[in-house]
């Protein structure tokens, strides 16, 4: 029959019948697990006493599932009974749920789990992730407890970095872009306190290749970040030797290698600059900024004019003119906020340095801000917001260890798997198996068999079992 085909309406059918195919191969398998799992435990070890059924909702990445799995009483020789005042007590367990690797109370699938923490590191916020995945399926409450779980910082190996050799460039030289950012979080005891989080960026120049007249690529950038409350603050002279450190972990460099610093016009990055012996380059976007409050650029084309000119001479690096202009709009009756006049004049005094070096050719203009916004702001999300501080540590080293070429998630997997490999062969070799009285037991034709394990003892056993 002939109808009136709606493409909109067809695909989302589609992918829900095949959702829920997939819940229900997943489902089956699951089972199938189970029970093979059931009949091993059997033989292997009778004290494990079926105990009926347990149903356990798990969130796979197709959606929620619901199992109808076995459930084990046992008896547990180390465990305290505070009744009988000795050792020895009655245990329940769904041995289905150690047979997968799931943790102690994780609902979420691996793959799931994963794939939240690799989001993260791709700079997408709670809200994105959210909207990746089927209606009601997660909470920011669930993925804020996926990146808690998970310290990032312990599974970075610095032993794969690769470093950069500066000093074989046609320009020896490294950038160093500073800036600090401010936000809120709560501690571990729950009280909210402000954090000072410094960026710093380096790299090594524009790449030509990726780079277009309206956006900069950044080459060999490299990022790295220090968070402390506000209240403690960071001491210059140590942080340029945290500087120092980062540059020679990335970076290959001799005693010619030039070091150009950028900020905003804080005081303490033009304290680096000086103790690093670097050149100084003014952030353009702040200047501007404060000389654009002093007028009104979209409603008169006499301020529009005024703020062009402003920015062309900030370009060419014309210091003393830029002055000139600033100190004129005083008394100018179309200026009207004169009283910020003095402070603007004051800050483009006080950064000359910095604006100078905008009429050299190495001059590359400031990313700090920028790095800000990408590192930080845009992974955390925009807007008012406080977070756990081990969440904020944990999204803010996911996101930069991904930007400096790092794999933690592989490293996370191979971790977990060491630590899961050994608590299944524990549980093979003395829980699962019951050792003492394995002659006993004969395995019936056809049924699923014993698993080896890594005690050469018990191998011998079942295997002069499996031959009588």
């Amino acid at each position: 029959m002939i109808y009136d085909f709606n493409p909109y309406d067809f695909f989302i059918d589609f992918n829900r019948a095949a959702i829920e195919k997939y819940k229900e191969e997943l489902v089956s398998k699951f089972q199938k697990i189970d029970e093979e799992l059931f009949q091993y435990i059997r033989k292997a070890n009778p004290t494990y006493k079926l105990k009926g059924y347990r149903k356990r909702k798990l969130i796979s990445i197709f959606g929620e599932i619901q199992l109808n799995l076995h459930r084990y009483k046992y008896w547990d020789s180390e465990k305290y009974n505070s009744k009988t005042k000795e050792y020895g007590k009655w245990r329940y367990t769904v041995l289905f749920l150690q047979h997968i690797k799931l943790q102690k109370y994780q609902r979420l699938t691996h793959d799931l789990r994963l794939t939240i923490l690799n989001m993260i590191g791709d700079g997408l916020r709670h809200k994105d992730i959210l909207l990746a995945f089927p209606k009601d399926l997660l909470t920011t409450q669930t993925i804020s407890n996926v990146i808690k779980r998970v310290k990032i910082a312990d599974h970075i190996d610095n032993s794969e970095i690769t470093k950069i050799d500066v000093t074989a460039l046609v320009e020896n030289k490294i950038h160093i872009a500073l800036d600090d950012t401010f936000i809120k979080a709560f501690n571990k005891k729950k009280k909210k306190s402000k954090f000072r989080i410094r960026s710093l960026t380096t790299y090594t120049g524009h790449d030509k290749d990726e780079s277009f007249y309206y956006r900069k690529i950044l080459e060999n950038k490299k990022s790295d970040y220090k968070m402390v409350k506000i209240a403690e603050g960071i001491k210059t002279v140590d942080y340029v030797d945290e500087i120092l450190a980062h540059i020679n972990k990335y970076y290959i460099i001799n005693a010619d290698t030039k070091f150009i610093v950028g900020g905003d016009g804080a005081k303490w990055i033009s304290e680096v600059a000086n103790i690093l012996g670097a050149e100084y380059v003014l952030d353009k976007f702040h200047a501007m900024r404060l000389i654009k409050k002093l007028l009104s650029i979209r409603t008169s084309e006499y301020h529009k004019n005024h703020f062009k000119n402003a920015r062309e001479l900030f370009s060419k690096g014309d210091v003393d003119r830029l002055l000139e202009l600033i100190n004129s709009f005083k008394g100018d009756p179309l200026i009207h906020k004169q009283d910020k006049i003095q402070q603007v004049y004051n800050y483009i005094k006080r950064n000359r340095k910095g604006i100078e070096s905008y009429q050299y050719s190495w001059c590359l203009g400031v990313c700090a801000e920028g790095q800000i916004s990408h590192n930080f702001k845009q992974t955390l999300g925009y807007g008012a917001k406080i977070l756990n501080e081990e969440i904020l540590r944990n999204m803010i080293d996911l996101r930069l260890a991904k930007l400096n070429g790092f794999k933690p998630i592989e490293a996370l997997i191979d971790n977990e798997l060491t630590e899961l490999k050994e608590l299944d062969q524990f549980n093979k070799t003395t829980r699962w198996i019951n050792t003492k009285n394995i002659t006993e037991y004969k395995i019936n034709e056809g049924s699923t068999p014993i698993i080896y394990s890594g005690n050469h003892s018990l191998a011998r056993a079942v295997k002069t079992i499996i031959t009588y």
